[in-house]
């Protein structure tokens, strides 16, 4: 069965209201009547009578007329249920007409079938088209589904597809369909040829383009794949940053595509006219102003005598418009006029500000909130019901609530309002994520050897906000278990909380560390309305622990220490990361100070401050544009090294430490100095080997043979820097090199400035140094991290020299 044409359809229609019209004279001959006694309908199986009743556009008592019955017909086609109508009319026993519609519906559909179709699944095809099993038959509906299917293929590379639905009769009343599908091979960009630019260059045009030649990573993504709708995007692209240079004559032909003999490869050429390039003359304020014109025209960066540049035009606009938004004026528009001298080659400015009414902030309504209170979303919202509408504000709210991180994507919604034109609502639309996971993994580690890690956490405990978790980690270095709990509005206050109860052993070189106890600790955001200031954190806290370090490697174990710890906490931290976990800008400033005395009960008195700094950005300096045409290979080759370095991130991690003793006769604890060195330290160097060490017999006899023991310092400096770029994102995997820095030394020594491969190899107070490189996985089990080091300077330690290289294998991100 072939698909009917709405040609044929029409002329149904047509010969149904030509053959009820002869049947029509005879009564009208006999009778001269034509009045409606009766309506009736037949042939409907699936669907209902009256939805057909319904479309039927004259009723009894009614003159019919040939119009009337032709519209009646054409409308009952228009449910699109039906392949033929028929009007029988007979004469009724007082003279009129009883009218019955017979109608033919259409078959439904058995079934939905694909043929030829090896490159996409079955299923990918049913989710993009709305044709299933069960629907009646809608014959343009199938069309459009083949068409759509074309579409799904071409996403995927596959241009020369074609789709022919066919109709196969099944049992009474119904069909198949099935859909031949003739793939073909996937269409690759074999080049693109930029023709008449002159003023601006290839490598300038083509970094705004989507569509550009492949490489041999295509299998992981649709680079290098021809699609249409992306090379439309490319010519809006173009001329906007042709306007964006001033270029406001340029003409961009339509591109001429030209398929390769084997019909695997288009070759595309974009004809350019640039013409000339447009200067501004003047500029001018005028409008609805609170300000003076001057002060006005501050706000404008453009000034005379630049190029015209749209972009910066649309950055002024909305820095006007922001500003007058942010006082109230929610309608606040600035329209461009613009005075053009074809001649000059200059435009000439004004910027137009329509100011409108103020208007306050309504109701401000939280929706697709399943689990999270309205209150937990509410609380973080920078405006109001009541306040003076501020488009800031409100995009600062948006900003707000997403780094909550209970939602996948937060967007706030302005509406009119009922409680007047003043009033705009506020609708904040929130898509829930889970925020519940349990993770168990294991692994190897360089430095830990086999790990074992199992994670608990629900990060918005009963929709309030908090955070409940259980942590484990098992290796042969680390045994850890951590129950924590962290509310951030206690009792709906700025004030936080949390609580920690943990049991730690730590294997360090020469001795076991055993920790078991408890935290509490307080912070505090003075400024939380504030855009910037928000991020600063005050924190007070009390720890109390039993520790123990039990010496090994054959020391004596009348030199283990431990005890009661009974410590108060307190510290500073400003925190402006734009993720805590996977960061690629911001900053993390913060300052913990640690007082352990006898006042607060403790056997061990230290204090201890740690400062930390962290910086991550974008290297705008690495940004680079390729050279040479775009089609050729070592273009091709430039065009990946400047995606790779345009994805980067630059980090930057310094660290301070300084512990000292409360007790003089004791000193500071073995278990509270510091052992820098290992993947989460100083790569490069084996964990916990750097820092003060001296040879020590290893039991009262003085024949008993020396070995090195690792002392710790009481002062500890590090320094990381790492330079991290994509290689195969679209898995999650990225390349790393970094270079490492730090030490620790003792209570008498300065810090360390001087990197060791600038000082001899007896000198202790250096920087020890190292560089290397690695990769990254972010893998269901976490952050997978992959790094060799290589000290710069490798030294004797206890008779041994350092290793050349250090393999590290770790989980989680490094800072």
């Amino acid at each position: 069965m072939k698909l009917c044409s709405p040609v044929h359809r029409w002329l149904r229609v047509l010969l149904a209201v030509c053959t009820l019209g002869l049947a029509l004279v005879v009564p009208q001959a006999a009778e001269a009547q034509s009045r409606i006694d009766s309506i009736a309908i037949d042939g409907t199986v699936r669907v209902e009578a009256e939805a057909v009743r319904r479309r039927i556009r004259v009723s009894p008592g009614d003159e019919l007329s040939p119009r009337t019955l032709s519209n009646t017909i054409r409308s009952i086609y228009e449910l699109g249920f039906f392949d033929d109508i028929r009007v029988e009319a007979e004469v009724s026993e007082s003279g009129g007409l009883d009218l019955t519609f017979v109608v033919q519906e259409k078959p439904s559909i058995a079934s939905v079938a694909f043929e030829g179709n090896e490159k996409v699944d079955d299923d990918d095809i049913i989710e993009a088209i709305d044709v299933v099993a069960g629907l009646i038959l809608d014959e343009s509906q199938v069309r459009a589904a083949a068409r759509e299917i074309e579409g799904l293929y071409r996403e995927k590379g596959f241009y020369l597809v074609e789709v022919e639905p066919r109709i196969v009769p099944a049992a009474t009343g119904r069909v198949d369909v099935v859909f031949e599908v003739q793939e073909f091979g996937k269409v690759q960009i074999g080049g693109v040829s930029l023709v008449g630019n002159v003023g601006l260059e290839d490598r300038t045009l083509t970094r705004v383009m989507q569509t550009r030649v492949g490489n041999v990573l295509n299998v992981l993504s649709s680079m290098g794949r021809f699609q249409e709708e992306n090379l439309q995007s490319d010519l809006q692209n173009l001329r906007f940053i042709y306007y964006d240079n001033g270029y406001l004559d340029v003409a961009i032909s339509d591109p001429v595509v030209e398929l390769s003999r084997d019909r695997s490869r288009v070759f595309i050429t974009i004809g350019i006219e640039e013409g000339d390039i447009y200067s501004v003359s003047t500029i001018g304020v005028s409008g609805d102003l609170l300000q003076t014109p001057e002060e006005t025209m501050e706000m404008i960066e453009l000034a005379p005598g630049d190029v015209f540049r749209s972009s910066k035009i649309r950055e002024d606009i909305e820095r006007i418009e922001a500003y007058y938004q942010d006082l109230g004026y929610a309608y606040a528009t600035v329209n461009l006029l613009t005075d053009v001298d074809p001649d000059a080659d200059t435009i000439g400015l004004e910027y137009d500000l329509d100011r409108g009414d103020l208007a306050y902030i309504g109701r401000i309504n939280v929706v697709g909130n399943e689990a999270t209170r309205d209150r937990v979303v509410r609380r973080e919202l920078a405006i109001e019901e009541g306040d003076l509408y501020s488009r800031t504000a409100i995009r600062r709210s948006e900003s707000w609530v997403q780094q909550l991180g209970f939602f996948e994507s937060v967007t706030i919604r302005e509406t009119a309002s009922a409680l007047g034109p003043d009033r705009i609502d506020l609708e904040v639309e929130v898509v829930e994520r889970h925020t519940r996971s349990l993770q168990v993994g294991a692994g190897f580690s360089s430095a830990e050897s086999f790990l074992a890690t199992a994670q608990i956490q629900e990060n918005n405990l009963f929709g309030r906000g908090q955070n409940l978790g259980l942590n484990m980690m098992l290796s042969s270095v680390r045994t850890m278990f951590t129950l924590s709990f962290y509310e951030p509005h206690l009792f709906n206050s700025n004030l936080a909380l949390q609580l920690d109860l943990f049991n730690r052993q730590v294997q360090y070189r020469d001795f076991d560390e055993t920790r078991r106890g408890a935290n509490v600790r307080f912070g505090y955001r003075p400024f939380r309305q504030h855009n910037y200031w928000r991020a600063l954190s005050l924190t007070v806290g009390y720890e109390i622990e039993d520790v123990r370090a039990d010496l090994r490697n054959g020391f004596s174990a009348s030199d283990d220490e431990g005890g009661l710890t009974s410590a108060v906490t307190y510290g500073v931290s400003l925190d402006r990361r734009n993720d805590r976990f996977f960061t690629t800008r911001g900053y993390y400033l913060a300052v913990d100070n640690t007082v352990a005395d006898a006042v607060f009960g403790s056997e061990n008195e230290f204090y201890k401050v740690q400062g930390f700094a962290r910086g991550y950005t974008h290297p705008r300096w690495l940004d680079c544009a390729p050279r040479g045409e775009v089609g050729d290979r070592g273009g091709r080759a430039r065009q990946s090294a400047c995606r790779w370095l345009r994805g980067s991130v630059l980090r930057a991690n310094f660290e301070l430490g300084y512990v000292g003793s409360l007790n003089a006769r004791r000193g500071v604890p073995r278990f509270e100095r510091f052992y820098p060195g290992g993947p989460d330290s100083v790569r490069g160097f084996d964990l916990f080997s750097l820092g003060p060490s001296q040879q020590q017999a290893s039991t009262g006899d003085p024949n008993a043979a020396l070995r090195n023991r690792y002392l710790g310092g009481n002062k500890n400096i590090e320094l990381q820097l790492e330079l991290e770029f994509p290689i195969l994102e679209v898995v999650g995997i990225r390349g790393v090199v970094f270079a490492d820095a730090g030490n620790a030394v003792g209570i008498n020594a300065g810090y360390p400035i001087r990197p060791d491969f600038a000082s001899s190899r007896t000198d202790e107070n250096v920087l020890r140094t190292a560089l290397g490189f690695g990769f990254r996985w972010r893998s269901p089990l976490g952050a997978l991290r992959f790094e060799w080091g290589y000290p710069l300077q490798r030294r004797e330690v206890a008779g041994r020299r350092e290793n050349r290289s250090v393999f590290q294998f770790s989980i989680g991100p490094s800072f």
